[in-house]
């Protein structure tokens, strides 16, 4: 079995007139002219479920009457790649072997293992002007004590100088920041990968040209909602729904790669599924976070967490990813939690280290000490700081939704020496995940015809 699973694209339209077939595909906009062949091999395929591709060719080779089947299939294979390319058909993802791991994935274990700094967050400001209600920073007016230019532009130096090659540009909104261009200029010549979260309220036309002149690799907008009113009451800030979907859709056109960020609380919950239509009608992807932090002054964000599994499964089920159980990977009780202090780290705006945003264990400060003496002094002594998956729960060799589970230090308040427990919502988000991957399994098997893929 091949383990391809083929569609029409549902932009394409087709019709046999005499001996040739008229094609044509609205979203690439382009038309094409085939012989009768390709008719009956989209007849095979159809739009409506996934077809797979060993089906398709054997339904064709009997129509057909093919005696070297052989041949044939090698043929047909090939022109279904064709198709693929063109963008006529699309493909379902195979599910992921255990032993096959993204290019990315590849050079952060590389660096992990050898404890080389691959990637930063550097949240250059936590003001901001917008009043989102699940925000965890709440400190958001403080500009005394931020880091000048100066010590930003010298902390991308001891970055690169470490290896450092992403940096995620963040806040606060980091366009309140007046040396922002500076900043991602001076990024940009030392050849690094630049992303960027941002509300995306106020920017210009010239912000829009020194981006994409600059090429960063990403910017992505906070959007809470595909309906203006529930997004505007979760900023605070009338009118900042039509702002931020401008920015989105002018960055998106611009060539920028685009993505709308998002939180799943009880504000939007019922809206999610128009900021999934929403983020399909603009080919942007939508990514969700269901993990509410406690504000920087300790107030719980509990208030705006979802609280029944049926809830998480009705807002995982919107994300329509392929999660089959074959591409979960199964993870070891012996492995560190996270990667957090690994192969990344995150400075905040006053110049305070930390292994990353979430988790608030202080490794020192730029102001202060070098950078590499900083990362020297954690990363390499990872065992003593980030600790195993076991370590933590003690249930994951057991639990079924163990692989699907999202454990977050940051989350939980952990500290060196503190035997903190496991929050509940954890545990129900990967049942949660676990439930949608098993029903999507079952809805496929139904259209297979097959016990799973």
């Amino acid at each position: 079995m091949s383990g391809k699973y083929l569609r029409i694209k549902s932009a394409v339209r087709y019709r046999q007139y005499g001996n040739q077939v008229y094609l044509r595909n609205s979203e690439t906009r382009k038309e094409y002219l085939f012989n009768p062949i390709v008719s009956d091999l989209l007849d095979h395929i159809g739009k409506d479920c996934w077809t797979e591709e060993d089906e398709i060719l054997a339904g064709l080779a009997k129509e057909y009457e093919i005696s070297d089947i052989i041949a044939f299939r090698q043929d047909i294979r090939e022109f279904l790649e064709d198709l693929v390319r063109e963008k006529i058909l699309e493909q379902d993802p195979e599910p992921a072997k255990d032993s096959e791991t993204s290019v990315l994935e590849q050079v952060e274990t590389l660096c992990s293992r050898e404890h080389i700094l691959f990637s930063a967050c550097m949240e250059l400001t936590y003001r901001c002007n917008e009043r989102c209600v699940h925000c965890y920073v709440d400190d958001i007016d403080r500009e005394y004590g931020e880091l000048t230019t100066d010590h930003w532009l010298k902390v991308l130096e001891q970055l690169h100088a470490l290896g450092c090659m992403k940096i995620l540009l963040t806040g606060g909104e980091v366009l309140l920041r007046k040396d922002f261009p500076e900043i991602v200029r001076y990024a940009s010549r030392l050849e690094m990968l630049v992303d960027i979260f941002t509300n995306g309220l106020i920017f210009d036309e010239n912000i829009y040209d020194e981006l994409y002149r600059l090429k960063v690799n990403s910017l992505s907008f906070s959007l809470y909602s595909g309906e203006a009113d529930v997004h505007d009451r979760i900023t605070g800030v009338k009118g900042s729904f039509e702002r931020t979907l401008r920015s989105i859709m002018i960055t998106k056109c611009s060539g920028i790669d685009t993505y709308i960020k998002t939180v799943v609380i009880k504000e939007n919950a019922d809206s999610l599924e128009s900021l999934y239509r929403l983020g399909k009608r603009l080919n942007v992807p939508v990514a969700p976070s269901y993990m509410i932090l406690d504000t920087h002054n300790g107030c719980s964000g509990s208030i705006h967490r979802l609280e029944e599994i049926e809830s998480y499964r009705r807002a995982i089920r919107l994300e329509n990813k392929p999660v089959t159980k074959e591409a979960v990977k199964p993870r070891d009780p012996e492995s560190l939690v996270c990667s957090a202090g690994q192969y990344s780290l995150c400075i905040d705006p006053f110049g305070n280290v930390t292994p990353c945003n979430a988790l608030h264990l202080p490794l020192g400060n730029v102001t202060e000490t070098n950078l590499a003496d900083i990362w020297d002094q954690f990363a390499r002594r990872p065992e003593r700081q980030i600790p195993r998956l076991q370590d933590i729960c003690g249930k994951c060799g057991e639990c079924e939704a163990f692989s699907d589970c999202g454990l977050c230090l940051g989350y939980m308040h952990w500290y060196p020496g503190w035997k903190a427990s496991v929050p509940p919502e954890i545990c129900t988000i990967a049942h949660a995940r676990m439930d949608i991957r098993n029903e999507i399994n079952n809805e496929r098997s139904n259209h297979y015809g097959k016990e799973g893929l």
